[in-house]
Order: C-alpha cells, then sequence, then structure tokens
C-alpha cells in the first residue's frame, strides 16, 4: 500500500519558527513531528510514501533521509507554487496504482491504528473515508455531520438532505481513500482544496464518503499555542504504543532526570539530551523540553516552555510558557 504525506504549507501561524523550520520538522519532543506520521505509515505496513514539499523543500528532505531502520521508499514532489491538499494529490496521481491507498497531514500526532480504519474504509465500500473526531467546538470551527451508520451527510455548510446530523465531528487530517476518487477531482484547475472542491461535489452527488470516528489521542501544531500544548501533554502523559510514538521517544523519555545531582534543580517532567549544559543554581521544570546542544545560563528559571536545540539561555533569566528557538523567543499568555 501507498500512502502520500501533506508537507507543502508554509507554516505562516507557526511564524517565525517557520522561517527558519518548515512546519513538518518542527520538534515533539525533540523530534520531527512528520516522524510520528512516518511512524504511524510505516506501523500498518506501508513502505511507499510520496512527500510534497514548497517550502524549505531540501530540509525536510534531509530530515527524512537521516531516518534510520526505516524500511521505507520515500518520494518527493516539489510544487513550484502550493497547489492545496487536493491539487497536491492529482499532481501524483500517476504514483498510486490500482489500490486504496492513505492521505495524511503533516503536522499531526494521532494515536490510531490505520490498519482498522482502512479495514472499515473497505468494508464499507466507501470511496472516501475520514478520519474524524468528537469535539464540543465542532460547528464553531467547521463540522463533519454523521448518519447513524457514520457515512458523512452534511460537511462544513453543506448539507444536500437538509437534515440533522447524529454525530458532530472534526476532521483529523486522515484519509483512506480509494484510486478510482480521482474521477471526482475538478479537471480544468490545478490548485485546489481537497474537502471543498472534491469532498463536497461528491457530496452532493451522494457518493460515498464515509466517516471514521477516532477516540484516541489526537493533537496538531497549527498555532504556537497547540504546539506547546501538545509537547506538554506528551511530557506529562504516556500514549498507546500503536503510534510508533513510544518506540521512537523512549530513549529520549528515559533520560527524564537521569543527570546526577548537581547544583541545579530539575522539577519533574523534563526532557533534555545528554548534550544539555546546565548553569549553576538554575531551576528547569516542570514541563520543559530542551532539545540537543542547549545550555540553560546560571540562576535562570523556565518552565512549562519548549527549547529548541543549539539554544542559549541567558544567565539570570525567567521563562515560562514560552518557546524559545535560538534568538526567536514566543511566549503564551
Amino acid at each position: 500500500m501507498k500512502a502520500m504525506i501533506l508537507a507543502a504549507g508554509l507554516g505562516t501561524r507557526m511564524k517565525p519558527f517557520t522561517d527558519r523550520y518548515p512546519k513538518p520538522i518542527l520538534p515533539i519532543l525533540n523530534i520531527p513531528v512528520i516522524y510520528y506520521v512516518i511512524s504511524i505509515l510505516h506501523k500498518a505496513g506501508i513502505s511507499e510514501i510520496m512527500i510534497n514539499l514548497h517550502h524549505l523543500p531540501d530540509t525536510i528532505k534531509s530530515c527524512i533521509n537521516s531516518l534510520d531502520k526505516m524500511d521505507a521508499e520515500f518520494n518527493f514532489s516539489y510544487e513550484e507554487n502550493i497547489l492545496g491538499t487536493g491539487g497536491g494529490l492529482w499532481s501524483v496521481q500517476k504514483f498510486f496504482s490500482d489500490e486504496t491507498f492513505v492521505l495524511i497531514n503533516s503536522d499531526i500526532v494521532i494515536d490510531i491504528d490505520l490498519n482498522m480504519v482502512i479495514e472499515t474504509h473497505k468494508h464499507a465500500d466507501a470511496l472516501a473515508t475520514m478520519v474524524l473526531r468528537k469535539d464540543p467546538r465542532a460547528r464553531q470551527y467547521g463540522s463533519i455531520g454523521l448518519n447513524r451508520e457514520n457515512k458523512v451527510r452534511r460537511i462544513l455548510d453543506c448539507n444536500p438532505e437538509n437534515s440533522n446530523p447524529e454525530t458532530e465531528t472534526m476532521f483529523t487530517g486522515v484519509h483512506i481513500l480509494e484510486p478510482s476518487v480521482f474521477s471526482q477531482f475538478p479537471q480544468q484547475v490545478s490548485t485546489f482544496d481537497i474537502i471543498r472542491q472534491v469532498y463536497i461535489p461528491m457530496l452532493k452527488q451522494d457518493e460515498h464518503i464515509q466517516g471514521y470516528i477516532h477516540e484516541g489521542f489526537w493533537a496538531d501544531i497549527g498555532t504556537p499555542q497547540r504546539y506547546l500544548e501538545t509537547n506538554i501533554k506528551l511530557l506529562k502523559y504516556s500514549i498507546t504504543e500503536k503510534t510508533g510514538i513510544t518506540e521512537l521517544a523512549c530513549k529520549l523519555l528515559a533520560r527524564m532526570n537521569s543527570r546526577g545531582t548537581g547544583d541545579y534543580k530539575i522539577v519533574s517532567p523534563v526532557l533534555y539530551d545528554d548534550k544539555c549544559e546546565f548553569g549553576s543554581g538554575c531551576k528547569i521544570g516542570p514541563n520543559v523540553i530542551i532539545g540537543k546542544n542547549s545550555a540553560i545560563g546560571e540562576k535562570s528559571v523556565v518552565e512549562n516552555s519548549v527549547i529548541f536545540h543549539n539554544t542559549i539561555i541567558p544567565a539570570r533569566s525567567s521563562f515560562s510558557n514560552c518557546i524559545i528557538c535560538n534568538d526567536e523567543i514566543f511566549c503564551i499568555s
């Protein structure tokens, strides 16, 4: 089976960090977020992966090529102009043969068994399956409505039957698709959104779009606040090995509080690389993730924050609820 990871976005809401790093390689527990997505695919036995690129493409390629012990073939599609979620997929349709495939966002962390989703998709004989999640804010941000059989009956404001769906959900960024879905794509444009320009017309034509409700962990890193929250949530709470997150992060997590006692204070949980340096009298934690080759200056205090690699925290500084990358600091009130 094959998959495509959507990684061509600019990450505008994550500026200024995405001026230097494309969003798919922003670290979650010191691991690029796209690694978690690749791990989900690997766990499902998917070894042929297409990744579309636009912003800082060589940085993403270098990150992917540094993956160890991952039995996968990576293909890249560079978009000179961003083509959108639909246009990006349409441009590489020849990559997909005559079998079911996966389309997934590059900036999510999700605790899901894709094989179960694929099985549900095939059992439903659907043209497309959207992985969804329940959220009390669904109507506020744009909901997907399902009937009792979990068929999609409303997308955003499109409700052809004028019915009241049984379940209101939000999209997670994971799709299962049949290759025949390409016949539903607009033929006269190259840049388009798969939800608005493919799924909504399909819904109006009563094509079968299935919903799969995901009950486990899900997070995206679309904004600085959500990025910080995701790091801290995963630091504080262990999540299932289904995603491969534990396999990817276990060596790093094992280092929490493993350093010998010094003249500094660590308040658990704190995740740091062995090459980090802590100054005399500094206090770190709780809820701090520190990247490789970073240093905390003497008598500094850091809590509820993410510090990127190669970052120096000046002596006698104080940071709380911050994302710190070299000289870029974003604090969340």
